[in-house]
């Protein structure tokens, strides 16, 4: 049996929290968040970049995994059984959906605006490249496109000394400050919103028993 095919049998044996056993963990979810932010924040204000860095990422993995939570509370959501668990339980599934989210709530509706604006008579329209760099501009909370693919390297470089492939040595403290400015937008803005969004479906499902 491959690594892969072993990986994909422990997830499956994995249980999945039931909607209100979920709705416990959506908090405990933001509040670690919230604790892996401050450990960046105290790191980097230290010159520890490194770790700081690997705490951001934590950060980030820790309100995709309040978001699946969500949506196993709210039953309202086609995700799949599997889908939860890889998300839930992997690094690298809450890792591409971190990403995928970091766009959809900001670069991607402004680079739809900008495509309206160049719609308008008199304009001239812009490449779709120079419209994706402008709504990127606008929106430093946004993870790099690379970020499924570098997230899990970034945590584990933030923290341990390794062998590279040229027979140097990688410490954490080769981790730069421009890292930690690049990604502690991401963090902060992903837990705001995720924040937000439990907020209103329980003033919404609030609303609703009161109702019946």
């Amino acid at each position: 049996m491959t690594q892969s095919s072993t990986s994909q049998t422990s997830l499956s044996k994995r249980s999945l929290p039931t909607p209100k056993q979920a709705l416990a963990g959506i908090p405990v979810a933001i509040e670690n968040a919230e604790r892996h932010l401050r450990s960046a924040d105290l790191l980097g204000a230290n010159g520890d970049y490194g770790p700081a860095v690997a705490h951001l990422v934590l950060a980030l993995e820790e309100t995709d995994k309040s978001r699946v939570l969500g949506m196993l509370w709210l039953d309202e959501s086609d995700l799949t059984e599997a889908e939860a668990r890889k998300r839930l339980f992997d690094h690298a599934a809450r890792n591409a959906a971190a990403f995928a989210k970091s766009w959809t709530i900001g670069v991607v509706w402004t680079a739809m605006s900008e495509f309206i604006e160049d719609q308008a008579p008199g304009t001239t329209p812009r490449t779709d490249a120079q419209r994706w760099a402008r709504a990127l501009a606008q929106h430093p909370e946004a993870l790099p496109e690379d970020w499924p693919e570098v997230a899990g390297g970034l945590r584990e470089s933030g923290l341990y000394v390794d062998l590279k492939p040229d027979g140097t040595w990688h410490t954490p403290a080769a981790v730069t400050k421009a890292d930690y400015e690049r990604f502690r937008p991401a963090a902060v803005h992903m837990i705001g919103y995720v924040k937000a969004a439990f907020e209103r479906h329980k003033a919404e499902r609030a609303r609703s028993a009161g109702q019946v």
